[in-house]
């Protein structure tokens, strides 16, 4: 199955900020259940593309002006082996949950 990821963060500043530095996690890995496609990042600034000690890839951006606002945009596709009506077990910071995959069209 193809999936079309689009994931936008924005943050607003009630003052302008000077200086920002941030860690972005935003790349998904390649691996047996899944092939990136396509997969691109935009932010203002510079970006410094990392892997870290777990083979994950870290993209480190810095903004040396000042700005209100600040948007980064993640998106791409990727191909996954799973298909509509597999069931998948999600585990995130606050506990684990059960999804089916379905398909919605667009």
């Amino acid at each position: 199955m193809r999936l079309t990821i689009l994931h936008d963060t924005v943050y607003q500043y009630e003052t302008p900020a000077r200086y920002c530095i941030q860690y972005l996690r935003l790349t998904p890995r390649s691996d047996a259940g899944q092939r990136i496609a396509e997969w691109d990042i935009e932010s203002p600034g510079v970006l410094w593309r990392q892997t870290d000690a777990f083979g994950n890839v870290v993209h480190v951006m810095s903004l040396d002006a000042a700005h209100q606002s600040l948007r980064i945009r993640a998106r791409g596709v990727v191909e996954t082996t799973l298909q509509p009506g597999d069931g998948v077990r999600v585990t995130l910071e606050r506990g684990t949950f059960d999804a089916t995959v379905t398909r919605t069209e667009s």
